[in-house]
């Protein structure tokens, strides 16, 4: 990051992107150990944009209750099951035939 920059900024965007693109990858090598079978592809990108959507929910929201005087604490730590299963039901969602 550059001198004078947001740190935060560095974070709200490398951790979306790394959990779209670490999600999917997850499903795919679980799905290929347990099954012995890879997944379909429509059923990645189902769970790609199922966290995408959900990423963009929450950053949004957070962005609008934005307060520097007062921090959300541990009750921010809700978000990280959500976004699991975000990507999970997106999955199930286009893996059916």
């Amino acid at each position: 990051r550059a001198p004078g920059n947001n740190p935060i900024a560095g974070i709200a965007i490398g951790a979306p992107l790394g959990a779209v693109i670490g999600a999917p990858l997850g499903i795919a090598l679980s799905e290929r150990a347990l099954q012995k079978r890879w997944p379909r592809w429509t059923g990645l990108a189902f769970a790609a944009l199922a966290l995408t959507a959900t990423i963009a929910a929450v950053l949004l929201i957070l962005r609008r209750l934005e307060n520097y005087e007062q921090h959300a604490g541990a009750a921010v730590l809700v978000v990280f099951p959500l976004l699991s299963a975000a990507a999970v039901l997106g999955w199930l969602a286009g893996d059916r035939p």
